[in-house]
């Protein structure tokens, strides 16, 4: 079997070897093991010339293809009979002496050349040698199996040790079949030939079954096809009603989690071999866990995805690489991170080489080439906690990411990073839509593996902290609804774009902001298709994506709703709405046609604006148990107070009608402001710059009418 030897291994050879060869014993449940994949670089090997008559030179490079990442490249440099290069398995080798079943004697191998030939590959270590050849195809990379239960020329194997493996790359280039004793073509043509992927032998395995998914216990042998995993067995996990927990320390041989699948263990996983995660799978563990492991993430689509590595020690340019990203102009690769101080993106340069990896914690998005398919990233598991330093610069969006191959407790997170943030939300790309999702503490969102998302820093410097005790098992990255919670969602459509807003009604929220219950739009990039609500009571002209309200007060609830959306398009705003109390109907209000138009899923709204929509003021969202078909709301009801706060402007929104003005005075009752409003415009603003900070008093009056609201002046 392959043992490894990891002394005098630096740590990050360590991270890298992944070869180890179980010895087969049993022809229960085998599985083949890569001992070498050349990526990102060759600790575990070593090149030799074989002292055949001719060379090969032998280089570790980047895929042609672009699909494998870093690949060993064999290239001919001499015309002669035999042509060969070989490695050397340091710390590793190969036993044949008491194998078990003829799986246990085959090597597979990638092989990508433009040319059709036959490869032979020997094994040895100075004594016996085993050989054997096959066929490439010459059309792109193939697995090709190379046979050691008889050597190619007919005798029986020879029962040995190896650890040098031989490749022959021109053999039989003719591109005709090789006999016994053939030698290459002579003179043999120069050519490349790239290798990757050495898998030898099989490695047993056993497979959780759950007893009939009657217990979780990872240490009962009767869980288990072929008994408890150990250091020589590897464990297969699908996907079963019960999932396994181990109470304290496991020990394995690699550990594939199949998709929809979750392992926690309590205690230290000592790993001789891989651990895959498979995309929708999920794997927690506690303390320590050695070796390799892998997390598959699957992309169903070619648009473009928030990232993040739920591993540590992925090399930036090999993962690049490997993943088959979309290049656009120039040399800008589809993957990047988010610059906070310039609110945009910074693209991978094509042809960067760099000794980067992919930080715990840390967003990015891609875009596959053309194609949907896999993010594979390798390094080892983090079961620490993580801290990330929020920019605080221009609006302090900052792009994070899951740093565990679990789910993450949004909720957690975000309340206890509450002093750093504007708000407790955070913003999940939505690539069906084009939209980053809204997702507020009482959302508790559970963040998937490999799954980025946006925060806001408050402007102060602070930390966003993701703890290992956030991690859960989840089927899927969900919004938990409560059961008896009643939603409206509001959304708007012009046929080919769908933007929502939502609404909760909660026991003990108010109609000002509550953190945590209430969270703003995505605002880092301009948006010219939007809906969104502002606060009934104590508005400062945030643009909300979630507003949660009383649950007590529906007939007296009032929201402005507001739009952004081009004239002469025709676009549809609709409600769907879960637990709604009996006799409790939506309408939407139209100040401007002075129209309530009942939204349920019978009826919407559908019209074409004649001029560009921008803002609130002209809809409001009633929630009623009576018939709503004519305005019958007071003036004050009509009108919306509030300072900005990016500027010193004092906002006055909703349709106006003529000879309306408004005034501010300050706690001794003094005039100190007055204008006359514009009623053909819904948002009209008062210039407060030349007044002191403090509180005021601000009264909308037109005729025996008016509207009275305090406002802070900082």
């Amino acid at each position: 079997m392959f043992l490894v030897n990891y002394t005098g291994l630096d740590q990050k050879v360590m991270k890298k070897i992944t070869m180890i060869l179980c010895l087969l014993v049993t022809s229960l449940g085998f599985s083949q093991t890569i001992i070498e994949d050349f990526d990102p670089v060759l600790p575990g090997t070593a090149f030799f010339q074989d002292n055949g008559d001719g060379t090969v030179a032998m280089q570790q490079v980047t895929d042609p293809e672009v699909t494998r990442g870093n690949v060993l490249r064999l290239t001919t440099s001499a015309s002669a009979p035999w042509q060969g290069a070989g490695l050397i398995l340091q710390g590793a080798f190969l036993d044949l002496t008491n194998s078990g079943g003829p799986d246990d004697r085959k090597a597979d191998i990638w092989v990508y050349s433009n040319t059709p030939n036959d490869i032979l590959v020997k094994v040895t270590n100075g004594g016996p040698v085993s050989a054997t050849d096959a066929t490439h195809n010459g059309t792109g990379w193939e697995q090709l199996t190379f046979d050691f239960a008889n050597n190619r020329d007919g005798t029986a194997q020879a029962n040995g040790i190896y650890q040098r493996i031989i490749f022959f790359p021109a053999w039989g280039n003719s591109g005709g079949t090789c006999t016994v004793g053939c030698y290459p073509v002579n003179p043999a043509p120069v050519f490349s030939t790239y290798i990757d992927e050495i898998s030898f032998g099989s490695s047993p395995n056993t497979t959780w079954t759950g007893n009939g998914d009657t217990n979780t216990n990872w240490n009962t042998a009767a869980n288990w096809t072929n008994g408890v995993p150990t250091a020589s067995l590897e464990a297969i996990i699908p996907n079963l009603t019960n999932d396994p927990i181990a109470t304290g320390a496991v020990a394995v041989f690699g550990m594939e989690i199949e998709p929809g699948a979750a392992v926690t263990v309590n205690g230290a996983v000592t790993n001789s071999g891989v651990i895959t995660v498979s995309s929708g799978a999920s794997f927690i563990a506690k303390t320590s866990v050695s070796g390799s492991i892998e997390y598959e993430r699957n992309l169903s689509s070619t648009n473009w995805y928030s990232i993040s590595s739920p591993v540590i020690g992925q090399d930036v340019d090999n993962f690049v690489a490997a993943s088959g990203i979309e290049t656009a102009e120039a040399n800008d690769v589809l993957f990047c991170t988010f610059d906070t101080t310039a609110n945009y993106w910074d693209f991978y340069q094509n042809g960067t080489a760099n000794a980067d990896v992919l930080n715990p914690g840390q967003g990015y998005i891609v875009n596959l080439d053309g194609v949907s398919g896999d993010l594979t990233f390798t390094g080892t598991m983090n079961v620490n906690d993580v801290s990330i330093p929020l920019s605080t610069t221009d609006e302090g969006y900052n792009l994070l990411g899951n740093p565990y191959p679990s789910y993450i407790d949004s909720s957690a997170m975000l309340t206890g990073s509450s002093a750093s943030l504007l708000s407790e939300t955070i913003w999940v790309w939505d690539q069906s839509t084009d939209t980053y999702e809204v997702k507020v503490t009482v959302d508790n969102f559970q963040i998937a593996p490999g799954q980025g998302f946006f925060v806001q820093s408050n402007g102060v410097t602070g930390n966003v902290d993701i703890n290992e005790a956030f991690q859960s098992h989840q089927g899927t990255d969900s919004f938990l609804r409560s059961i008896d919670r009643t939603e409206v969602y509001l959304t708007l459509s012009d046929g080919t774009n769908i933007k929502e807003c939502k609404m909760y009604f909660i026991e003990g929220t108010t109609t000002g902001f509550d953190n945590g219950y209430d969270g703003p739009s995505f605002r880092a990039f301009y948006n010219n298709f939007s809906i969104y609500t502002h606060l009934i009571t104590n508005n400062f002209g945030m643009d909300l994506g979630v507003q949660s309200l009383p649950n007590d007060d529906y007939d007296n609830l009032v929201i402005p709703v507001g739009i952004t959306a081009s004239s002469g398009t025709e676009i549809t705003i609709s409600a769907n709405s879960t637990n709604l109390p009996l006799g409790i109907d939506i309408y939407l209000e139209d100040r401007l046609f002075n129209t309530f138009t009942l939204l349920n899923s019978n009826s919407d709204l559908t019209f074409t604006p004649t001029i560009d929509l921008n803002g609130t003021g002209r809809f409001y969202l009633h929630t009623s148990n009576d018939t709503l078909s004519t305005n019958e709301l007071e003036f004050a009801n009509t009108i919306q107070i509030y300072n900005s706060e990016f500027s010193k402007e004092l906002i006055i929104k909703g349709l106006l009608p003529d000879n309306a003005i408004a005034k501010l005075y300050d706690l001794q009752g003094k005039l100190v402001l007055t204008k006359e409003l514009d009623p053909l415009n819904n948002s009209n603003t008062l210039n407060i710059s030349s007044l002191s900070n403090g509180l005021y008093v601000t009264k909308v009056e037109c005729g025996n009418q008016s509207k009275i609201q305090k406002v802070i002046i900082k």
